[in-house]
């Protein structure tokens, strides 16, 4: 067992995406010193962790506020980090400081939330291990007659966050699930998270992990993960309608037309600007926006195209026993092929995109392309480093300030 090779979810992704970067990663074990976006990757490191601190548990107990545990942790750091907003309908790329952009989401975040006190917390960060069976050989029978599996990989991860959500029910029970903290530069369609493998992969080895860890009954089982997401970006405080759409500022027509509704109603007599001229065109905006606010009118403009604007939204994602099944299958096929890439029985292929621009590999790929990648070039630009050095036996977790 102790020779079985470790595996990450994040690591399984790589590997699909660019074998050639995956082997680089995880097999050569290197990350280049200056990595490129280092900045979002320690934003999101450290916001992390302050949510961690935040949910200390057990219960409804709470920890220092998360704004607090930024400024400890980000109060050293002096850099701008890109953010995109939207600005008459176009995507406008900004820089913000580091700092202060932190300290104003995670403020927002738990005015928005009031710290979950439905979330009745089981542990934050919580490490796990599985062993994945391999599917390719058939289950043995023990001395003991017990039918056991062969296993292919150790399956390695930390959970963000792990509750019993007392505000769902399943058979009478709270639900039991995982919460996914995720900052992003903007937040973006969901509906794939319907296949995305990461609560695929999560839900179908935690119930077993967490029972055998006694953090959970024997009777219970995680039902679903739900994303917790911040955009990375400045506060959106674009008004908003009943429906909650966000909505652009308004212009003369807008309140033309809703001033022009509000008098055309029986009874209603015109008044103000309009008792001298019921057109109103001739008047400046700020003249109709004074119209409107005394006649109690709010007047909103066009529904904005872009509708992720929202700085927090969360999304839960359910899997069924047979989802789960499926997924600890194709673990299991993923890592007979990464042991044969990993030995050289597979060659190690890439995968050239539009998006190799944004890989911390793409200099080397570059120069490998050309037959120009040696030792030196490497050991100079790269360092090494254990992509599962939280899991290692007595290791210390990274994640949470209590231990790393």
């Amino acid at each position: 067992m102790t020779d079985l090779p470790l595996l990450r979810q994040s690591e399984r992704a790589v590997f699909k995406k660019c074998q050639w970067a995956w082997y680089q990663e995880y097999v050569r074990r290197r990350r280049p010193i200056n990595e490129k976006f280092a900045q979002a990757a320690d934003f999101g490191t450290i916001g992390h962790v302050c949510l961690a601190e935040y949910y200390c548990g057990p219960g409804a107990k709470r920890g220092p506020h998360p704004a607090d545990t930024w400024q400890k942790l980000a109060g050293d750091i002096i850099t701008n980090i890109k953010t995109v907003e939207t600005v008459d309908e176009e995507l406008v790329a900004t820089w913000e400081d580091f700092r202060s952009l932190g300290l104003e989401l995670l403020i927002a975040y738990v005015e928005r939330y009031h710290g979950d006190p439905h979330w009745d917390v089981l542990d934050a960060e919580r490490r796990f291990d599985v062993l994945i069976p391999d599917v390719r050989v058939a289950r043995q029978t023990t001395v003991k007659g017990r039918r056991v599996y062969t296993p292919i990989v150790k399956l390695v991860g930390t959970i963000d966050l792990c509750v019993r959500d007392l505000n769902q029910m399943h058979k009478g029970k709270p639900v039991v699930k995982m919460v996914d903290h995720k900052f992003l530069g903007r937040i973006l369609q969901t509906e794939y998270l319907t296949l995305d493998e990461q609560p695929s992969t999560y839900i179908s080895v935690g119930t077993h992990a967490l029972q055998g860890q006694g953090l959970i009954g024997k009777d219970e089982a995680i039902m679903g993960m739900e994303y917790n997401f911040v955009k990375r970006a400045k506060l959106d405080n674009r008004p908003r309608d009943e429906q909650g759409l966000a909505r652009n500022q308004p212009k003369k027509a807008d309140y033309l037309a809703a001033l022009g509704t509000y008098y055309d109603e029986p009874g209603v007599a015109p008044r103000g600007l309009f008792a001298a001229n019921k057109d109103g065109t001739r008047y400046s905006l700020a003249e109709l926006a004074e119209e409107a606010r005394q006649c109690g009118l709010t007047v909103y403009g066009p529904v904005s195209a872009d509708q992720a604007s929202d700085n927090f939204k969360r999304v839960f994602v359910p899997r069924t026993s047979k989802e789960r099944q499926r997924q600890i299958v194709r673990i299991s096929e993923e890592a007979s092929v990464m042991d044969m890439v990993r030995n050289g029985q597979l060659p190690v292929l890439k995968t050239p995109t539009k998006d190799c621009l944004y890989c911390k590999f793409f200099d080397m790929c570059e120069l490998d392309e050309q037959s120009k990648l040696d030792d030196y070039f490497i050991e100079t630009t790269t360092k090494a480093f254990d992509p599962y050095a939280d899991h290692r036996e007595n290791a210390v977790n990274s994640k949470k300030v209590s231990d790393g």
